[in-house]
């Protein structure tokens, strides 16, 4: 369902968050009323706002060109991935209280063995990486907004992301031209680099 969701996007604009914030309210409320367990809580079945939709499409930043859906990555493909400039879109299982501990700047997701449900995920991005001798941690952005970590980030390591992720995807855009020279569209993987090296995000 997942995938046919979002390849359903290829081609269509997007807007930054900002004109249309993320509730997991409204969010709800637009699911077929057999998929939401407590359906009265939010609501279900109900039509996208027309009034933000039409914000977004005021404010367009690019278009959905590609969407690469990965086979459980290991910890290396992800870093090749995000030195290369990209975000992986992420989709995990994950506990009752999902918050982060340390420090500000430092604040970090604890490895966890039990989920609230295992036929759940919770989608969010890993965005960048910081490799240690006892193995990678991940920058992951969550999708509940700023208030959460260090302005809507923390880290979690590597075998948290192994255990709990049920989904991996790349995405692909391209921003929209903003003056009247439109330049073509770039190629995928059309960038490359010598040796073993990776290209500058």
């Amino acid at each position: 369902a997942e995938q046919n969701a979002i390849d359903a996007n290829v081609g269509k604009p997007f807007c930054a968050e900002t004109e249309w914030p993320f509730t997991v309210a409204e969010a709800t409320s637009w699911l077929p009323c057999d998929e939401v367990q407590n359906p009265k809580k939010y609501g279900c079945g109900q039509p996208i706002a027309a009034a933000h939709a039409q914000k977004a499409d005021a404010h367009v930043l690019g278009h959905v060109t590609h969407v690469s859906f990965l086979k459980q990555p290991d910890a290396a493909s992800l870093r090749t991935i995000l030195a290369a400039g990209q975000d992986v879109i992420v989709t995990m299982s994950i506990p009752d209280s999902f918050a982060p501990k340390g420090r500000a700047g430092a604040r970090y997701i604890p490895h966890y063995t039990a989920v609230q449900h295992d036929d759940v995920g919770h989608a969010m991005v890993l965005a960048g990486y910081a490799a240690f001798a006892h193995g990678t941690y991940f920058l992951l952005h969550n999708s509940g907004g700023t208030g959460w970590g260090d302005g809507g980030y923390a880290w979690i390591h590597e075998a948290t992301v192994a255990k709990w992720t049920r989904e991996y995807l790349v995405m692909d855009a391209e921003p929209v031209a903003t003056d009247a020279k439109k330049q073509p569209l770039r190629a995928r993987g059309e960038t490359t680099c010598a040796g073993d090296t990776e290209p500058d995000s």
